[in-house]
């Protein structure tokens, strides 16, 4: 070119407009702009999704990681707030509407689900009625939240025996395996399931939730 690269153009010429300069400027300014933006729009999506990935955290975690993110899902898809709620076995909730008592466990384990996982249910759900023998006119519910097979992809993992899901027939409390609960809160968040039809099927169903 006319110009060799390492001319220093003084900074007067630089500053007198000729040509098209200020068509060049513009586009340059529109697309620094344009590049903001979606430096912006980029960083957002970042955030959703490191969001999303917590969620799905669900699928492989155990212990106080676990029971964080479960017990966030509960509180925006059913409107509970399990912030107060202390137990000294972690593992453990409980949550009083008008009508129910949900008593539960949320559990992360290596295994599939096992007749003890369900039988502890039990234990803690008998428990609670001896404590609260006031209860009669409300509905208890025990919910296992458990993530079984946690070290598997999902479609590695063995369905949960029959055995355990007549157990819990038997018992009336109901297995919940993360992964539907993930998909239960993704149609909750795409406006395809509300709140109440949500409470609904913790509420009616027991063995396991399908």
């Amino acid at each position: 070119g006319l110009i060799h690269d390492e001319l220093k153009i003084p900074e007067w010429v630089e500053n007198m407009r000729m040509f098209d300069d200020d068509k060049q400027f513009d586009i340059i300014a529109e697309n620094n702009q344009a590049i903001r933006l979606a430096n912006e729009n980029i960083s957002k999506a970042m955030k959703r999704l490191n969001k999303n990935n917590e969620y799905k955290s669900i699928l492989f975690t155990n212990g106080d990681e676990l029971i964080k993110v479960v017990f966030e899902i509960l509180e925006i898809m059913l409107g509970w707030d399990l912030s107060h709620f202390v137990d000294l076995k972690k593992e453990d909730f409980l949550f009083e509407m008008e009508d129910i008592v949900f008593i539960g466990e949320v559990k992360g384990v290596t295994s599939n689900v096992k007749n003890e996982n369900v039988s502890q249910l039990e234990v803690h759900y008998q428990g609670y009625l001896e404590e609260h023998e006031e209860i009669d006119d409300k509905q208890v519910k025990a919910l296992l939240i458990i993530n079984h097979q946690r070290n598997k992809p999902l479609e590695q993992r063995e369905p949960v025996h029959e055995r355990q899901i007549n157990l819990a027939n038997k018992y009336e409390s109901l297995i919940v395996e993360t992964a539907t609960l993930l998909r239960m809160f993704e149609k909750y968040l795409g406006g395809n399931l509300t709140r109440e039809e949500c409470l609904e099927l913790l509420k009616n169903n027991k063995g396991i939730l399908h």
